[in-house]
C-alpha cells in the first residue's frame, strides 16, 4: 500500500498511472514524467478517468495526503494502488528527475 521512490520509478517504468493529487501550482514546480494531475479534492469525481486494471501510484509533495488519495481510490475500486511514501521531496531527493512548467 506504500512504496519508496525506487519502487515508484519502477512501476512507472512498468506502466503504472502516476497520479499526483497536489495542486496545479506545486505540479508545474516539479512532477514526475508523465504524471497525471487529479488534485485530492477531485479523486473520487475524476476516478473515471483511470482504467481500474491499471496500477496506481499516488504521490504528494511530501506523502503525507498521498495515502488519502491511494484510500479514496481504493473506495472507487482500485485494486492495485499504492501511494509514495516521502512524496517528490524524496523523489527529487533520490536524484530522479522532475517535469516543470504546465
Amino acid at each position: 500500500r506504500e512504496l519508496g521512490p525506487a519502487e515508484g520509478m519502477g512501476l512507472r517504468e512498468g506502466g503504472a498511472c502516476i497520479v499526483d493529487v497536489r495542486e496545479q501550482s506545486e505540479w508545474e514546480q516539479g512532477r514526475m514524467e508523465g504524471a497525471a494531475l487529479m488534485p485530492r479534492g477531485q479523486v473520487f469525481e475524476r476516478s473515471g478517468e483511470l482504467r481500474t486494471g491499471r496500477t496506481v501510484v499516488v504521490v504528494w509533495g511530501s506523502g503525507n495526503r498521498s495515502a488519502q488519495g491511494r484510500d479514496i481510490l481504493e473506495t472507487a475500486g482500485f485494486k492495485t494502488v499504492s501511494s509514495m511514501r516521502g512524496g517528490m521531496k524524496a523523489w527529487q531527493a533520490q536524484g530522479y528527475s522532475v517535469v516543470t512548467g504546465p
